[in-house]
């Protein structure tokens, strides 16, 4: 479950007629439970999680045994699933507060008229505490041996600041605005401590503290971190010429403590120029054209998130098990030493990405319709990623980011507007946006032709190759030509291992006769080529009623939980899909799913292929939103602005071809995303709220 408050709250003083003092604040408690999967939870697709569990325990297991108890494997047959309301209900317990503040103070000083100087501070203070325990089991084939407790805390304190000065000056038919700042920053000082231990007296949450678990098989461990640090300097100029000609120019210097000194500053330009042409006489003649803009734009900026701030730095620890040696040969005492943890790169740079684009802002029909379009590419250069080095330079170092990648994206994007009234009550704004994506990795180290060092396996399976002309987290495998209906054909085909009747055939991409690892080839891609989003608004009176779908289409999804459910060898007698009533036999000889047998090889449940590859195509109704807001006859005798009712309900329905829980797979890193193990559907929620104004 998820709970938060939050408490909001801005004000603004005029101190003199040209001094002002203000403030923003929000502060946030938020109480999570049962939370899993990496990056906050964007990675619970790729985690063997209970949503898996479910799949996987046989339906003949009840939840509940005969004698109340939880049911579960502990009967020969069943393999290992774990019951998983059994794991949902051991979390009930289990508690994760976050409190959570964030604000700022500003000042404004009018120095001369159209010059302001503005200096503000801001800072966020985060604090969090947890624990959990891992109930002793007994209804599995593999259970917990022991009642677990963990325990943890932490805190952080970040804070910005900024000091702009900005002029702003009209002469005649000229605009100038002009801006010049200094930003610095830290994300947050902070530390963290966890501690886990077993078997304490009692079982009751009231008594269980870390100083109540046995003694034995304690743990306590901490942590510090000293945040990185930003900062910035920056101008930006914006002139218009007669309200027709307008040009931006910005440049920006950024440093960041992520980079060593050779290389932790970067500059990064930018400029855009637009033309409104519906201001042109020789326009005035089109009345149905209110507003049209051409404009386009070039612009770099830089990007240093992927980074380890410990990059630039070659690091050595020590460990008993790996850099400890009883070197004078006492049988009795070691002699501590040290072994590489990281292998340094103090000239990694920031990556940088430089986007172009073309497009036009209309305004037609006296406001009725707004029309956006925006042609645009952006080119990623520097990408920082690791390359595999030697064992002679740590064996278990971890690789220093590099700069070798270069990425390309590039698109088009239209939003039209429409707008008007069905009755003299009744108006109606209807929004439509559309986008299409092209995604290329474009350039990896010389003599390269995929990043090696990522390459993340499912029970065997390594369907992910970030490969030089596709785009990123591409499905990589082989691909299946169908399944093999007779002896004659195995006996014909390209040689591959385990091949028989029923099983995969796979397609023999180089022609050289067998069926190998230069076989495998791209299987599609997780990145959309198409999404869509319409947003519809009715108001009746002082009622209004919203409606917002999206749709995404083009990307495939590896359905890697078929691994589970869809071959009886990988874990036999655990639950498998209905799906297998319908595989290959010799009455059913046009099926796509392979014979249902005990034999796992090459040719059956071992290798990634097309066969996990699904159309990840969706479209889901958003969310639903009805308000009333009150009239203004009846605030003013309250004495209030605003006062608005509503009621909202989201994620109502979605239509898919997908055969998972839900198609919105994603993941927590860019370059590995789209596999489901066992990807959470999303929920529908309803939400009652009030807005108030004074």
């Amino acid at each position: 479950s998820f709970k938060r408050y939050s408490f909001r709250a801005n004000s603004e003083f005029n101190v003199l007629k040209n001094l002002r003092i203000g403030e923003n604040m929000q502060v946030t408690y938020r109480q999570t439970l049962g939370q899993t999967g990496g990056a906050g939870g964007q990675g619970i697709a790729q985690d063997e999680n209970d949503i898996l569990q479910a799949f996987r325990m046989p339906s003949i297991i009840p939840v509940y045994d005969e004698n109340g108890g939880w049911a579960g494997t502990a009967a020969k047959g069943f393999n290992n699933p774990r019951n998983p309301v059994a794991n949902q209900t051991g979390l009930l317990n289990n508690r994760s507060f976050n409190a959570s503040g964030v604000g700022n103070l500003y000042a404004e000083w009018d120095i001369i008229e159209g010059l302001t100087a503005r200096s503000s501070v801001g800072a966020q203070y985060n604090n969090q505490y947890n624990w959990s325990y891992s109930r002793l089991q007994y209804e599995n084939s593999e259970n917990n041996s022991a009642f677990g407790y963990n325990e943890g805390a932490g805190f952080s304190f970040a804070w910005t600041l900024t000091n702009t000065l900005n002029y702003k000056k009209k002469f005649g038919k000229h605009n100038v605005d002009v801006l010049v700042g200094q930003e610095a920053l830290n994300t947050g000082v902070g530390r963290n401590m966890s501690a886990g231990g077993f078997n304490p007296f009692s079982i009751d949450p009231n008594y269980i503290t870390m100083s109540t678990v046995a003694g034995s098989g304690k743990t306590v461990n901490s942590s510090q971190f000293s945040g990185v640090n930003f900062t910035s300097i920056f101008g930006r100029l914006n002139y218009m010429f007669d309200n027709k000609y307008i040009l931006t120019a910005v440049v920006r210097r950024d440093g960041s403590s992520r980079f060593g000194a050779n290389s932790r500053y970067g500059i990064f330009p930018a400029f855009s120029a637009a033309w409104r042409i519906s201001s042109e006489d020789f326009m005035k003649e089109l009345t149905w054209i209110n507003d049209l803009k051409i404009r386009g734009g070039y612009g770099t900026m830089g990007n240093s998130n992927p980074v380890d701030p410990n990059n630039q730095y070659s690091l050595f620890s020590t460990n008993i098990g790996r850099s400890v040696y009883d070197i004078n040969g006492s049988n009795s005492s070691v002699a501590e030493g040290y072994y590489r943890t990281r292998v340094g790169n103090p000239d990694a740079k920031w990556e940088t990405a430089i986007t172009q684009n073309v497009g036009f802002d209309g305004t037609f029909l006296n406001g009725r319709l707004d029309v956006i379009v925006d042609f645009w590419q952006k080119d990623t250069k520097d990408l920082l990623l690791a390359l595999p080095i030697p064992a002679t330079n740590g064996f278990d170092a971890a690789a220093p980011s590099v700069n070798i990648g270069s990425m390309v994206n590039k698109g088009l994007d239209i939003a039209v507007n429409t707008k008007g009234k069905i009755t003299s009550d009744l108006n109606y704004d209807l929004g439509v946006t559309a986008g299409f994506l092209k995604n290329e990795i474009t350039g990896i180290a010389d003599g390269l032709t995929y990043i090696s060092t990522i390459n993340p396996g499912y029970r065997g399976l390594t369907p992910i190759r970030n490969q030089l002309g596709y785009s990123i987290s591409s499905f990589y495998g082989y691909k299946v030509a169908g399944l093999f209906q007779s002896a004659a054909e195995v006996a014909s085909a390209p040689k591959q291992d385990g091949a028989g009747v029923g099983r995969f055939r796979y397609v023999d991409i180089n022609g050289d006769g067998q069926i190998n690892s230069s076989d495998r080839t791209y299987l599609g891609s997780p990145v959309p080529t198409f999404t869509a989003g319409l947003t519809l608004r009715l108001t009746y009176k002082n009622f209004d009623l919203v409606s917002q779908a999206n749709g995404f289409f083009g990307n495939k999804i590896f359905n890697a939980s078929k691994w589970f459910t869809d071959f009886f060898p990988s874990f036999q007698g655990a639950a498998i899909s209905e799906r297998v009533k319908d595989s290959w036999s010799t009455s059913n000889p046009n099926a796509t799913i392979p014979i249902f047998e005990t034999a796992s090889n090459f040719s059956t449940n071992t290798q990634a292929n097309s066969f996990y590859v699904e159309n990840g195509d969706y479209i889901r109704l958003q969310t639903v939103t009805l308000g009333y807001t009150m009239p203004q006859s009846v605030l003013s005798k309250l004495k209030m602005n605003k006062l608005r009712l509503f009621a909202s309900a989201n994620n109502l329905f979605t239509i898919t071809k997908y055969q998972g829980l839900d198609p919105g797979v994603g993941g927590n890193a860019d370059t590995q995303f789209g596999i489901d193990v066992g990807n959470y559907p999303i929920t529908k929620s309803y939400t009652v709220g009030l807005n108030i104004g004074f």
